[in-house]
């Protein structure tokens, strides 16, 4: 994301200033150092979509999150479609004739894209007819610490219900999922198809086969947060939503 805007910046010769922060809010320092820097816009990016803490200075220049929102709300923002893009491939699947019954992984739903991911997914089933059931939808901890052999059981009493695709929230998620799925003796996608979400090409394109997931789209997001930030108008609240994709490929019969 950061190649995108400096790119942009260097087309409209605007002066960038980065500061990274993992895990946590910016100090009293980084802000005051933005201050004197006085700078005339702010752009939060954030890899995971998250709330974020609210600062004053966003009150103190006209500022845009990207991939994030703030708790106290009333500013402009650029988020992925994570609704429209869990429909997209859910929908897509439940078209198949192979289909029967499709399993949901989803991630903690304090985060706002797992509950919008839900909705999408719920919206498809309806949309088709197709009930939604409690058992075939589970919610694990955004966590490296979690156990993910405690859902094998789970995932097997799935299977012999009838499910033969395996929705995840998560990229991560999808392979913890093929690690079940090889635990418990099934094929992908011969058994059963798996669907991440997010794209990480560190998993979806290094597994076996090759995941099928959806796009989150980074680059386009900033580069909308960026023009944002240079509009004239500094008053307009803006929120902009950007498709995301789906990417057919191997894990998908």
């Amino acid at each position: 994301m950061l190649g995108s805007i400096s790119e942009k910046a260097k087309e409209t010769n605007y002066q960038l200033i980065f500061i990274h922060v993992e895990d946590s809010s910016p100090t009293e320092l980084d802000l005051n150092f933005l201050r004197e820097k006085r700078i005339s816009g702010l752009i939060y990016l954030s890899l995971d979509p998250c709330e974020i803490e609210y600062q004053s200075i966003f009150d103190e220049v006209k500022t845009v999150f990207v991939n994030c929102h703030c708790a106290r709300g009333n500013y402009s923002s650029v988020q992925a479609d994570n609704e429209q893009g869990l429909y997209n491939i859910a929908n897509l699947v439940f078209h198949r004739p192979w289909f029967t019954r499709s399993l949901f992984i989803n991630f903690d739903e304090s985060y706002h894209a797992a509950v919008k991911r839900k909705q999408g997914y719920i919206k498809a089933l309806n949309d088709n007819h197709i009930a939604f059931s409690a058992d075939d939808y589970f919610v694990v901890p955004v966590s490296y610490d979690y156990d993910f052999t405690v859902l094998d059981n789970d995932i097997l009493g799935a299977i012999q219900r009838g499910v033969n695709v395996i929705f995840c929230g998560r990229d991560e998620i999808a392979l913890e999922v093929y690690f079940s799925l090889q635990r418990l003796g099934f094929s992908i996608p011969q058994d059963v198809s798996v669907i991440g979400f997010d794209n990480q090409s560190i998993i979806s394109q290094r597994v076996y086969p090759k995941l099928t997931t959806v796009e989150l789209p980074y680059r386009n997001m900033v580069l909308k947060g960026y023009d944002l930030i240079v509009s004239e108008d500094s008053h307009t609240i803006c929120n902009v939503a950007i498709s995301c994709d789906p990417i057919i490929r191997g894990s998908l019969k």
